[in-house]
């Protein structure tokens, strides 16, 4: 599985020179590479760093010979003599520096000549540990794992081609599936890679998505968001609500992405679901093999419609949940929330999940508002739910907010229009920049239903949606704990905010195994080719690639290449002064071959030999 995951997006990661906008257009200039070829790349700037090194001495050496020379009140003193002869011959600063504490203690030495050889020997120490330290700061280049997706054939969001009307098995297949392991995806996440929430022992990737968790705050203070008597009394509404979410923590790279920011807030209070009971339909009621009741959300001119129904078998393996967002019919006149769910305010969304567990045994007795079990059984050591259905009303919203201009959108629900976005977030941008903004909100309102909590619960069983299920046992409820409907309600939340983050990922190419005869592409359905414009444009991070900084990189190569020119220094420039009449005397005649040359012509001369470093004659 953890393979798997690691390869999910490498076939879809562009390879070469990209800005990511996130560290600015200077210092987030980034070169990515396949892995094998950064090590290949950093090797070779290793071994630069160190040729480098040992050129750049023989620049240094000319200067500091030069130094020397020119301040010498004596040119033939032996000590100054031996300073000239190792600075002019030895190609290392090592071992200039060895060369140099294995001569400081021959005489005659003055203190003059030992501050010399002290200077000499600091310079060389410090060139060698400075391009040790730039050997070793080589690595630093890299900037991890962080990548950017190339423009592929299949990239956006991806949905069956269903456009109304009646729906074929197999249409209505695939979106179940791409509905259902979306959900199922997000939930894998937030058990394995969440802090405070995971429950595995993280057998799959954690590092694929750029931003690992989206945290967010709680508070219990809110009033209900509903309308009168319908939230129930004994509990405060719960309040989850993400703060500020940039888009560059989703994975967007634009330019704006950094200072453009979502935000998701959810207010949810138990509710009296008889307040929403209707009669059951007769027709339904006659040939029912198990007892249920109906539950109405809207309403059309007063008389309740759309109903819903849950069931309540004596004896249940697991709990009957719905979730669902009670969002009034787009072109239908006449038809709104129910009245308990109508209230005077801004515009929002309001979800529901309804549950219930009349055949389940509890081991324990609870008064929680979502699995609240009291009345005991007939041998009075296991225990019933109190309601044949426990409800949770959530009000959901989300706003955009930028950093350019300091506003914020209205409150909506989802998913959101935000009809002023662009002179709310932009302000007065060029067209160009406008674009841009308009492009990466668009992915974010498109995208922000998937956040809802019936979103996060899916189409699936209570076992697997609820928290409580983990102690559920054929049909035993064997541990409930405390405030275990604000436990489920955070999960939700989280696995809606990492929904979000998958699907930003998701666009980059088209889900595994989906038939392109079933599917089709949202962003190609765009007249205007807008959102188009964002393929290429999602980071995430891919355990095949590396990234580096092309800064560092170029900072590297350019550097060495000047060190390497300046190490001709003292072949260029005697050669330049030759030329005009000017000769470098201690610096050729210091040079070992040249010395060598003179002290065989004296020793045929006169049969002896003058030996700098003993600073004596041999017979």
């Amino acid at each position: 599985m953890s393979q798997a995951y690691d390869d999910a997006g490498e076939g879809a990661v562009f390879v070469g020179f990209w800005v990511d906008h996130g560290r600015g257009n200077i210092l987030g200039a980034t070169l990515t590479l396949r892995a094998r070829h950064a090590l290949v790349l950093l090797a070779f700037l290793a071994v630069l760093v160190t040729f480098a090194a040992t050129r750049s001495w023989l620049f240094w050496r000319f200067l500091l010979h030069s130094f020397i020379s020119g301040k010498a009140e004596d040119a033939c003193a032996p000590a100054l003599l031996r300073h000239k002869v190792i600075i002019r011959n030895v190609v290392t600063p090592s071992a200039v520096l060895w060369s140099l504490l294995s001569t400081s203690s021959l005489k005659p030495n003055t203190r003059k000549d030992s501050q010399r050889g002290f200077f000499l020997g600091l310079f060389s120490a410090g060139h060698v540990l400075a391009f040790a330290a730039a050997s070793i700061l080589t690595s630093q280049v890299i900037v991890g794992q962080t990548v950017v997706s190339r423009i592929t054939e299949t990239c956006g969001q991806w949905t069956t081609t269903y456009e109304g009307g009646f729906m074929e098995n197999d249409v209505y297949f695939l979106g179940l599936e791409l509905t259902r392991n979306a959900t199922i995806d997000a939930d894998n996440y937030v058990r394995n890679c969440h802090s405070n929430r995971g429950t595995s022992r993280q057998i799959m990737s954690c590092n694929k998505l750029l931003t690992r968790e989206l945290f967010f705050r709680t508070e219990t203070d809110a009033e209900c968001p509903f309308g009168d008597n319908v939230c129930l009394t004994g509990n405060r509404p719960f309040v989850m609500d993400s703060g500020n979410i940039t888009l560059a923590d989703l994975g967007i790279n634009s330019k704006f992405a950094r200072g453009l920011s979502v935000r998701r807030r959810s207010t949810c209070a138990p509710l009296d679901a008889e307040r929403f009971r209707v009669p059951n339909p007769p027709e339904l009621a006659a040939n029912a093999l198990v007892e249920f009741s109906t539950y109405a959300f809207f309403m059309s001119n007063g008389t309740p419609i759309g109903s819903q129904y849950v069931r309540h078998p004596n004896v249940s393996l697991d709990y009957d949940l719905q979730a669902y967002a009670v969002v009034p019919p787009p072109g239908v006149s006449g038809v709104e929330l129910a009245a308990p769910l109508q209230k005077d305010q801004d515009d929002h969304t309001v979800s529901l999940v309804v549950l219930s567990g009349t055949g389940i045994i509890f081991t324990s007795p609870n008064d929680d508002p979502l699995f609240s079990a009291r009345r005991k059984t007939r041998n009075s050591t296991s225990y019933k739910m109190d309601k044949a259905v426990n409800m949770i009303g959530c009000d959901e919203r989300a706003q955009l907010c930028s950093s350019l201009t300091g506003r914020c959108t209205s409150w909506e629900g989802l998913p959101p229009l935000y009809p002023d976005a662009l002179s709310v977030l932009g302000g007065e941008v060029a067209e160009d920049d406008a674009m841009d903004i308009v492009r990466s909100t668009m992915l974010i309102q498109l995208l922000l239903q998937t956040t809802l909590l019936p979103e996060s619960v899916g189409e699936r069983t209570a076992a697997s949606a609820l928290q409580a299920g983990r102690y559920l046992y054929a049909g035993r409820q064997v541990r409930i704990e405390p405030e275990q409907w604000k436990r489920e309600l955070e999960y939700w939340f989280a696995v809606g905010l990492a929904r979000l983050q998958l699907e930003v990922f998701g666009t980059v190419e088209k889900p595994p195994g989906v038939d392109p005869s079933m599917a089709v592409n949202l962003w190609e359905k765009d007249k205007f080719k807008a959102l188009k414009a964002l393929c290429g444009g999602i980071k995430f991070t891919s355990p095949g690639h590396t990234s580096l900084s092309t800064l560092g990189f170029g900072l590297i190569l350019g550097m060495s290449g000047v060190l390497v020119l300046l190490s001709f220094a003292d072949v260029v420039v005697p050669w330049l002064l030759r030329r005009r009449g000017y000769e470098f005397q201690e610096w050729e005649q210091t040079d070992m071959l040249k010395r060598l040359e003179r002290t065989l012509e004296v020793e045929r001369c006169l049969d002896t030999v003058t030996d700098p470093f003993l600073n004596r004659e041999k017979p």
